[in-house]
């Protein structure tokens, strides 16, 4: 989409999103999957900055 807007094929990035996107379906999250997703994030965030040093020493 970005070449083509710059490109000059249209005018906006805005414009060509209205052109090529095609939305055929959507689908809802589940709550209860949600939920659990959600905090298992949640642990993540709050363990992150205790380990993601460790994360350099495993490359």
């Amino acid at each position: 989409m970005l070449a083509a807007v710059a490109c000059g094929e249209y005018a906006s990035v805005e414009e060509a999103a209205e052109k090529i996107v095609k939305i055929k379906d959507t689908i809802e999250p589940e709550p209860e999957l949600a939920a659990k997703y959600e905090e298992r994030y949640q642990r993540f965030v709050n363990i992150y900055p205790a380990v993601k040093d460790l994360y350099d020493k495993l490359k």
